[in-house]
C-alpha cells in the first residue's frame, strides 16, 4: 500500500448521516502524504488503511501502524493531523527495509537459546485489585463504611488519579498459611481488618488467584474506630 503514490484511508462514520464510512485520499509528495479529499462510501474499498483513535494516552508515539487478525491494516492515531507525517516517515524507510530483506539468507543455528518475555504486572492490575477490594469491603462492612472519606485515596487510585497503592506478592509459605488448600481453578479472597498503633482501623484485601499467585493490598489504615460496628472480625 505504501509503495503507491496515492493512499486511501477509511474510518467509520459515527454520525447519523447516510454514508457508513468516510474514505480519505492522500498523495505522497516525497516527504509526507498530502490530504486530497474525503468522500462517503457504503462499503469499504480494497487496499485501504483503517483509521482508529489512539486511546492509550501513555503511548509516546503519535500513531501506531499494525495489522489486524483479519489481515486488515490499521493506524491508531491521537489526531488525524499526525497520520500523513507518520505514514510518510514509514514510506521513506521502505527502501532500506526492502534492501535488507533482499540480502537476507537462511542460516541454521545449532542449539539455539530460546528466551521468553512477559509484560509483568502493569499498574492497571493494581487498580483492579483495589477495585475488587473496595467491592468486597462494601459487601462485608456495608456501604456506609465503603463511602467513608478515608477510603477516598484508594478510590482516586482506582481512577488513575494517584499512585499511592501497590500490590504486594506473597511467598509460597505465607500464601499456604493464609489460604490453605485452594481447589484448582478457583479464586479465594479475604478482607481483613485490624487495629493500628494509633487506634484507627486498617482494611487489607488478600487474594489467591487461579494460576497460583497470592497477593495482598492495604486499602486503608486510617478508618475511624466507629466503623468497627459495621465490620465483621
Amino acid at each position: 500500500m505504501l509503495s503507491k503514490d496515492e493512499l486511501k484511508l477509511i474510518e467509520k462514520n459515527r454520525s447519523n448521516t447516510q454514508n457508513r464510512f468516510f474514505v480519505s485520499r492522500y498523495r505522497f509528495n516525497g516527504k509526507a502524504y498530502r490530504f486530497i479529499a474525503k468522500e462517503g462510501a457504503e462499503k469499504p474499498p480494497k487496499g485501504v488503511i483503517w483509521i482508529e483513535a489512539l486511546i492509550n494516552q501513555k503511548v509516546d508515539a503519535d500513531a501506531c501502524l499494525y495489522q489486524r487478525t483479519g489481515k486488515q491494516v490499521a493506524i491508531k492515531s491521537k489526531s488525524t493531523q499526525a497520520i500523513s507525517g507518520v505514514l510518510g516517515s514509514i514510506r521513506r524507510t521502505l527502501p532500506g527495509i526492502t534492501a535488507q530483506a533482499e540480502c537476507a539468507q537462511d542460516q541454521v543455528i545449532q542449539q539455539p537459546i530460546v528466551s521468553t518475555t512477559c509484560l509483568g504486572w502493569p499498574p492497571d492490575c493494581d487498580r483492579v485489585v483495589a477495585k475488587i477490594g473496595i467491592n468486597f469491603l462494601a459487601k462485608d462492612a456495608g456501604l456506609e463504611t465503603a463511602r467513608h472519606p478515608d477510603l477516598d485515596a484508594v478510590k482516586a487510585f482506582i481512577f488513575g488519579k494517584s499512585e499511592a497503592h501497590r500490590t504486594n506478592f506473597l511467598d509460597e509459605d505465607t500464601k499456604a498459611e493464609t489460604f490453605g488448600s485452594v481447589p484448582e481453578g478457583h479464586h479465594c479472597v479475604i478482607i481483613s481488618y485490624g487495629q493500628t498503633s494509633t487506634g484507627r482501623l486498617s482494611a487489607v484485601i488478600a487474594m489467591h488467584l487461579y494460576g497460583g499467585i497470592g497477593l495482598t493490598m492495604q486499602l486503608s489504615n486510617d478508618l475511624p474506630d466507629q466503623c468497627s460496628l459495621k465490620m465483621n472480625y
